[in-house]
């Protein structure tokens, strides 16, 4: 797969998929079974400067997506949750956590097509899962699944239900706080739009 970022609008045939909030390790670097797809097309949105190390990442920000309405067929988000209630020192402008969440969700939600899936995966600094699903269901998600990691990595079977739904999106190792310290057990919530 092409290390490019396609920020594309056009109506496309294939899946697309959007990672927000990718940083320096965007999601088809970590094996997920979506990214075998060769009609998959990908794009992906750092909102914080300082993390777009990564070449053909969008800067933009998570209230104000640069893509047309129904634009994905997924949209995921790796410990972006927990940074920024974890972390108070990103970014470095103030910013309202709350307006971050709601206007992300809202985003999200609108540039998702009908019965496209949103994948929020919270690992290295997990916050509150019922929050993260209660501002999915505020801008009109359904909750479709969710999973704790309640074991070390090592330990989990091929069966655990968090790998399962983590597979399509990163078959490596969550990303850890601090060495081998998770701040909490990581976890998976996967909504969806619903379709009229």
């Amino acid at each position: 797969m092409s290390e490019t970022v396609l920020p594309s609008e056009a109506i496309s045939p294939k899946q697309r998929i959007l990672e927000v909030g990718f940083g320096t390790k965007p999601a088809f670097k970590h094996g997920g079974t979506l990214f075998s797809n060769s009609d998959l097309e990908y794009a992906g949105i750092e909102f914080l400067p300082g993390l777009c190390q990564f070449e053909g990442t969008l800067a933009a920000s998570i209230g104000h997506i640069p893509f047309k309405d129904n634009t994905f067929d997924y949209v995921m988000m790796r410990s972006v949750f927990g940074m920024f209630k974890d972390l108070p020192h990103y970014p470095p402008e103030p910013f309202d956590f709350e307006e971050v969440a709601d206007d992300g969700m809202r985003e999200s939600f609108r540039v998702l097509k009908p019965g496209g899936q949103i994948a929020i995966l919270e690992e290295n600094t997990p916050w509150n899962i019922r929050y993260v699903k209660a501002y999915l269901e505020r801008v009109g998600f359904q909750i479709k699944d969710s999973a704790v990691m309640n074991n070390d990595w090592e330990k989990l079977g091929r069966r655990s239900k968090w790998k399962k739904l983590r597979e399509p999106f990163f078959n490596t190792e969550p990303t850890m706080g601090f060495g081998s310290v998770y701040f909490d057990d990581p976890y998976i919530v996967i909504g969806e739009k619903p379709i009229a």
